[in-house]
């Protein structure tokens, strides 16, 4: 029978090219940003590729207001709006938080003005 050592030394190897071949077979993410002209960002997506190799929103979603405050952030599945979100007006205060499911509002919304009190 094999010592635990040698047997460690024949499977490690297999093991290890398994773990790297799935890993290189899944959906690759990637981070795509946009800016405004003045070259500030404006919105910065994680991203998965279609077979086409078209940018699907997939993931982490983040939009800046063009004076630099956040303006909403939120997650993507499979291009659809997923979970919270919240969104923000120009001065950083929200303006709206609620959830989605499969890119549509789902229960209750809550809505803010400028100043932060509650609508």
């Amino acid at each position: 029978m094999a010592s635990p050592t040698t047997r460690y030394r024949t499977v490690l190897p297999w093991a290890l090219f398994a773990v790297l071949l799935a890993l290189g077979c899944g959906d690759q993410a990637e981070f795509l940003e946009t800016h405004y002209p003045d070259g500030s960002r404006k919105a910065r997506r994680e991203v998965r590729l279609d077979e086409d190799g078209v940018p699907i929103n997939h993931g982490r979603y983040i939009g800046w207001h063009p004076n630099g405050n956040p303006e909403v952030e939120g997650t993507y599945a499979d291009g659809k709006r997923e979970g919270r979100f919240t969104f923000r007006h120009p001065n950083g205060a929200k303006s709206r938080e609620g959830t989605f499911a499969g890119g549509m509002p789902e229960g209750l919304w809550v809505s803010w003005h400028p100043n932060g009190a509650k609508m």
